[in-house]
């Protein structure tokens, strides 16, 4: 039996992509035939330089965590049903409380999940969601740094 790829190829196609389409499968075929100029991104060296645990957080931090701790279900159920509304949700609520306590890595990762679930874009929801447990123990390691 004759695979797909190489029958939609003789048929006058240039080339094929297999549902679901990911981005940077479609990106790659569509670099082949567009023109394009590649310019590498400089890096964004004032992530790193951005305090972790801000005033805002430092003046409240029983209310910080106890809003970190709060995300813990929903994560755990995104993780656990992999259903695009429980992870939209997840998402929201990290951006609630990135906003409240303005807290830019909340904000980045819920940005982030948010744009890969509107792209439908499966590797990059799952890259966002293993973000949260790096960022929750950055967060409250340097919340007991700053308290000890």
């Amino acid at each position: 039996m004759e695979d797909t790829e190489e029958k939609a190829k003789r048929t006058h196609f240039d080339d094929y992509l297999r549902k679901p389409v990911l981005k940077s499968d479609l990106f790659r075929t569509l670099s082949h035939f567009l023109p394009h100029d590649y310019e590498p991104l400089e890096s964004d060296d004032t992530t790193s330089l951005r305090p972790i645990v801000n005033d805002i957080i430092r003046q409240d931090p029983t209310s910080f965590l106890q809003a970190l701790e709060s995300l813990q279900p929903k994560y755990q159920k995104a993780l656990k049903t992999n259903s695009i509304a429980d992870i939209k949700q997840f998402a929201d609520q990290c951006a609630e409380l990135g906003h409240q306590y303005q807290c830019v890595q909340f904000d980045e990762m819920a940005t982030f999940l948010l744009e890969a679930l509107d792209s439908f874009d499966i590797p990059s929801i799952q890259a966002g969601l293993q973000r949260f447990p790096s960022i929750e123990t950055a967060l409250r390691k340097a919340l007991n740094d700053t308290s000890g």
